[in-house]
């Protein structure tokens, strides 16, 4: 009798164990597959520059053989600059809030993607990861270029925006 319990305790172990294991390796499975194919048609740059002008600035994407600049305001533009630059500001500025509140409840950025342009105006996704799920949420270029600089996130531009600097390179 005695003998069963134990063999019954083991057995359900066992199982929770399996349980357990089945689920980590089906979200890491999921999580992998996902971000694959969020970054599909997509080339991964990085911030390299802001160039002030009088009334805007220019943001500076670049890779070894691809570029993407967009235009912002010079507020935004000096926003990206702090947090690229690892420049100490008395008080935290907006993307340093929302960077705070993703972080005490446990909401990572995983990636932004700019995604297209339409009437002169560029769109832009971040995506963002708790626990349990991944969402895509619609975001202005420079404030998703400022939260990715803040979070050390990849930055993604769809391969139709991306101008290349490279000879025979395509994609």
């Amino acid at each position: 009798m005695k003998r069963e319990k134990i063999v019954k305790k083991k057995l359900k172990n066992i199982i929770v164990i399996i349980i357990f294991l089945t689920l980590f390796f089906t979200i890491l499975y999921w999580k992998v597959f996902k971000e694959d194919y969020l970054t599909k048609d997509y080339i991964r740059l990085n911030l390299v520059d802001i160039y002030y002008q009088e009334d805007f600035s220019i943001i500076t994407l670049s890779n070894s053989c691809y570029y993407f600049e967009f235009y912002t305001t010079k507020e935004q533009g000096n926003s990206i600059e702090i947090a690229y630059r690892n420049l100490e500001i008395k008080r935290p500025l907006a993307h340093d809030i929302i960077i705070e509140i993703m972080r005490r409840f446990e909401i990572e950025p995983k990636l932004l993607r700019i995604d297209k342009i339409i009437n002169d105006t560029y769109y832009a996704t971040i995506v963002l990861k708790d626990i349990f799920k991944h969402e895509e949420i619609d975001i202005r270029p420079s404030d998703g270029v400022a939260i990715a600089v803040r979070a050390d996130v990849p930055i993604y531009v769809h391969k139709s925006l991306v101008k290349s600097k490279c000879e025979l390179k395509s994609f």
